[in-house]
This record gives structure tokens, sequence and C-alpha cells, in this order.
């Protein structure tokens, strides 16, 4: 009788736990507002950070892992400080000739990596 391989298995649950725990171990990086979700195998994150060198810690953190086999990142980074501005507020910043200020969104993906940047606009008006 042959006894069963020796190779050890990963399950979802133990590589979400351990893409968790390697998050929270990691010093420079405050990982209480990213979200982790792990199915077949896959590595989902998405959530905010404060900075893009953050965000690719994530991604390298989260492929090291042992057991994932892909890793998505959907992250934002949204740097300290900054905040969203209104509708209202957008409305009354004037560019240059006295138009709407130029608003650039941009969205690019390498294999396995999803990246979503939003350009902000100062929120003082000089004028």
């Amino acid at each position: 009788m042959q006894s069963p391989s020796p190779t050890k298995t990963h399950t979802d649950r133990t590589i979400d736990t351990a893409v968790r725990a390697k998050l929270q171990w990691t010093p420079d990086l405050d990982a209480s507002s990213i979200v982790v979700l792990v199915g077949d195998s896959t590595a989902t994150l998405t959530g905010v950070v404060g900075t893009y060198s953050e965000l690719l810690a994530v991604d390298r953190i989260t492929r090291r892992v042992r057991g994932v086999t892909s890793a998505s990142n959907y992250g934002t980074v949204v740097p300290a400080g900054s905040r969203w501005l209104t509708d209202l507020e957008t409305r009354s910043l004037r560019g240059p000739g006295g138009g709407p200020p130029s608003l650039t969104k941009s969205r690019f993906r390498r294999p396995s990596v999803g990246v979503r940047t939003v350009a902000r606009i100062p929120t003082e008006v000089v004028g």
C-alpha cells in the first residue's frame, strides 16, 4: 500500500490567513484598509494605501505567500492629507481661460495587476 503524497496542499483559507498575517507583519505598511479575498489559490486585494510603494509592497508580499498561484491588486493610492472634492467644489474651479479644469483619469493593467490612479485637483483656488 502506498503512502499519501508528501506534497502539502494549501487551501484558500490557509492562503487567506497567511496573506493577512504577512501584510499585518510588514512594519511600514498600514494593512488595516486592505481587503483580501482568496478563491482557487488566486488572491484578490482591494483597499486604500498611502503611497505607490505601499501598493507595490502589497502585491510583492502577496505573491511571495506559498500557495498563491496568481494575485490581482486593485488597491487605490490616496496620499495622506488628500480628500475627494465634491461636485460643487469641482464646478467652482476654473482652468486656464476660465473654462473647467482638465481632469485626468487613467486605468492601466499589467498581467494580474490593476492599478487605478485619479488626478488630484488642489483645493485652494487662486485667482
